[in-house]
């Protein structure tokens, strides 16, 4: 290290600004859309599910038999 070199500690951190009412709304209209897509992903794949649950009991009806 160079001895020469000195640290500036003069000058204090400036602080990050507030959010702003805009991007606190837009945050929010986010996670509801978010909310709302992730409630019709999960219907959609439970919906998948019952397909599958009821495909693979006539698979399994048919190796019966």
């Amino acid at each position: 290290m160079n001895t020469d070199e000195t640290i500036d500690n003069t000058t204090a951190p400036v602080p990050e600004p507030a959010p702003t009412a805009d991007a606190c709304d837009r945050l929010e209209a986010a996670r509801r859309f978010a909310g709302e897509q992730y409630d019709k992903v999960r219907a959609i794949a439970g919906e998948q599910l019952e397909h599958v649950r009821t495909y693979t009991a006539g698979a399994r009806k048919q190796l019966n038999e």
